[in-house]
């Protein structure tokens, strides 16, 4: 004589697949955790902050953007208040409406956007 064990029910089936798929998505998620660079060091002294992928607006006392600037990475020391960016792509606005592109290895902002040679 057999013995046959009873079929599980539709919401057991269903917890299942739903643990499956919670351990994959865990599992996937850990996966693709970018890991930050490191910290970067400068002659004007350690930075107080640094931001990776950054994008950044400046406006005038109109509010109207009159720079915006996107980069891998923007750096900033306390000791000289400069702002230092690798790999900018950046755009002007000028007051007659024009937009002017612009894109180096590296730039600083103080008060006006400068260019490193």
């Amino acid at each position: 004589m057999a013995l046959r064990l009873a079929k599980p029910p539709a919401k057991f089936w269903l917890a299942l697949i739903l643990l499956a798929l919670g351990g994959l998505l865990t599992f996937i998620e850990q996966r693709d955790d970018p890991t930050p660079g490191p910290v970067p060091s400068d002659t004007a002294g350690e930075p107080d902050f640094y931001l990776e992928g950054a994008r950044m607006t400046r406006f005038d006392a109109e509010g109207n953007p009159y720079q915006r600037l996107e980069t891998p990475r923007l750096v900033h020391t306390p000791v000289d208040d400069i702002i230092r960016a690798t790999t900018p792509d950046i755009r002007l606005y000028d007051d007659e409406g024009r937009t002017w592109f612009a894109s180096s290895w590296a730039c600083s902002l103080v008060e006006r956007l400068t260019y490193l040679p």
